[in-house]
């Protein structure tokens, strides 16, 4: 019985993913509305502000989220070359896809793009470790290592485990509260997504719980720290390894990963949109995707007098519009077979690692 229950989709995770990347397209349409300028108090709209800094602090936590998802889902999972190169794939598409429209759409005068051949040169140059986008670069350097980080995290105690929690969550968020820190980057690198990942997997390994009003009371507390401190006027430094976000991600975790779903019809539409949020992120934030929403979003913004509700309503529009491109690029994917050719690959790269190992580090 309890074999069979393992088995089962923990469609918690799905909707999880699903809240990230919506959290991560609301902040960054947050930002193009210049929301977080503090200049707009004293002109009227401070209201805008305010909101602009609590949805910030909202929805901050995404990649965060996303980190603390590939722990849960990674820890007990088979290690596949394959999956890796089939991502890549996507980050590629995506690279070398949206740069072409844009250099089409700046050289028919449709959007005005200053770039040159340089600027070409280094994303493909970069292409490689899909370094054009931060968190996949990351990303690619955790994946390399998560198979040794699963033989230590699955053979750890429960009390070693909190040990080791308790000293990456509580000394790293401390050693970062500056913008200064180089260290850590504000979590934008391998480090923070790597302790994120063990935090992920201490969820999968020992499935902590604690009360849902309680906790969800707590994450709201968290929300509203960065406006209290910028209406209190104290210094106040949002980054995702900051130990507020790093409470409101853990308590937001705790809330959802074990809810269950038992409608067929909401499991399907999650598991079919949890799995194009990557391709979300993807879309958005690429270079020309980026100078679109930095061109018209504050103009759209303005001409609607800097209503509260423009960053949620936007963000819930880029997602949508977002995943509607991805599931276009999905079925293309399935019409030529790239998860196949992916297999294919991993397959070639991993034996000739083995020969390679065999050849030159012998077991014993």
């Amino acid at each position: 019985m309890q074999a069979r229950v393992e088995k089962e989709r923990n469609y918690g995770i799905d909707l999880l993913r699903i809240i990230a990347m919506f959290m991560v397209c609301m902040i960054h349409v947050n930002l193009f509305t210049v929301a977080l300028d503090a200049s707009l108090v004293g002109t009227g709209k401070e209201y805008f502000y305010h909101v602009g800094v609590w949805t910030e602090s909202v929805g901050y936590i995404g990649v965060n989220l996303y980190a603390l998802i590939t722990g849960y889902v990674c820890l007990n999972s088979t290690w596949r070359l394959s999956r890796y190169i089939e991502l890549w794939a996507q980050v590629a598409y995506y690279s070398i896809g949206l740069l072409i429209l844009g250099l089409l759409l700046s050289y028919f005068d449709i959007l005005s793009w200053n770039v040159g051949w340089k600027y070409v040169l280094k994303i493909l140059i970069r292409l490689p470790l899909g370094s054009t986008y931060w968190y996949f670069a990351a990303y690619s350097a955790l994946f390399l290592i998560m198979p040794f980080m699963n033989r230590v995290l699955q053979n750890l105690g429960k009390r070693e485990y909190i040990l080791l929690l308790a000293g990456l969550l509580l000394l790293i968020p401390c050693a970062n509260v500056v913008s200064s820190s180089v260290l850590y980057g504000s979590g934008y690198n391998v480090v923070w997504l790597a302790v994120l990942y063990i935090a992920g997997g201490y969820f999968k390994r020992f499935a902590p719980y604690a009360n849902p009003v309680l906790v969800g009371g707590l994450a709201l507390l968290c929300t509203f720290q960065p406006l209290l401190c910028r209406m209190l006027h104290v210094p106040d430094y949002l980054s995702y390894c900051s130990p507020v976000m790093v409470l409101y991600s853990c308590c937001l975790f705790m809330l959802l990963y074990r809810v269950r779903i038992k409608k067929y019809i909401v499991c399907k539409s999650i598991t079919q949109l949890g799995a194009l949020s990557f391709g979300v992120y993807l879309i958005h934030v690429h270079p020309w995707s980026w100078k679109m929403l930095n061109t018209y979003v504050p103009l759209l913004n303005e001409y609607l007098d800097y209503p509260w509700w423009f960053s949620v309503l936007g963000g819930g529009v880029l997602y949508v519009f977002c995943s509607l491109l991805d599931w276009v690029r999905n079925m293309l994917f399935g019409l030529c077979r790239v998860k196949r050719m992916s297999e294919l690959v991993a397959d070639v790269i991993q034996k000739a690692v083995e020969h390679l190992l065999r050849r030159f580090v012998p077991e014993k």
